[in-house]
């Protein structure tokens, strides 16, 4: 990442989306301005009905794919390594189905690497949509836990 801070750890709201990112340790978004999150190392995702997070993982890289000609940008894509590649096509895929993506839009994918396990479950008072800024300490504590920044 192009800025490190420290243990800043960006949490963004995953609802149906969790359990292929998980799977696939990939996540993505579309490349708009409704989604400029600020850049950290680390990323968390809050799961629908109370906002629990289960595992910080670390952001390995960031690559960006149009919708309407992503598998040939992927096979394209020098600097992936073909199973960072496999990767995002099976979340791609498996993404499709009930939850696709916007066809004319460029995505934003990241690929993640696990850092460590919330085991306490953290969650914010309120789950609220969007991506909010935590500090890893906090996390780790577990229960209720409160933004650093937007």
């Amino acid at each position: 990442m192009s800025e490190i801070f420290n243990d800043s750890v960006l949490s963004i709201s995953a609802g149906k989306t969790q359990d292929i990112i998980n799977q696939f340790q990939v996540h993505s978004h579309p490349d708009t301005r409704n989604y400029r999150y600020r850049d950290t190392d680390y990323i968390t995702f809050r799961q629908s009905g109370g906002g629990a997070m289960n595992t910080v993982y670390t952001i390995s890289k960031l690559i960006l794919l149009h919708m309407n000609d992503w598998e040939n940008q992927l096979v394209h894509t020098s600097n992936l390594k073909e199973i960072e590649k496999t990767r995002i096509k099976g979340y791609i895929v498996n993404r499709y189905p009930g939850m696709g993506f916007e066809k004319d839009l460029v995505y934003k994918f990241y690929l993640l690497d696990m850092y460590c396990p919330l085991p306490n479950k953290p969650h914010p008072l309120k789950n609220n949509a969007g991506g909010w800024i935590y500090s890893l300490e906090d996390l780790l504590q577990g229960g209720i836990v409160e933004t650093i920044n937007k």
